[in-house]
């Protein structure tokens, strides 16, 4: 990114502050402001899963991730 485009999301994102825009409108406009998609963040598919009827099973829990 050059130092034109820094300055240039600098001042959208200051002026989408300034207008209370909503953050989706404001990634929007720095995406077409910049011709760049922002990154998202990878959030991995983590589900909580108890097997075990046991009360009193404490270690015996599993994270399952993607299934």
């Amino acid at each position: 990114m050059s130092a034109d485009e820094t300055k240039l999301a600098l001042r959208l994102y200051k002026w989408a502050k300034r207008k209370k825009l909503k953050p989706d409108t404001t990634t929007m406009l720095l995406e077409y402001g910049l011709g760049m998609p922002a990154e998202r963040p990878l959030i991995p598919d983590v589900r909580f899963d108890i097997n075990m009827r046991d009360a009193d099973a404490i270690l015996s829990f599993r994270f399952d991730v993607a299934g």
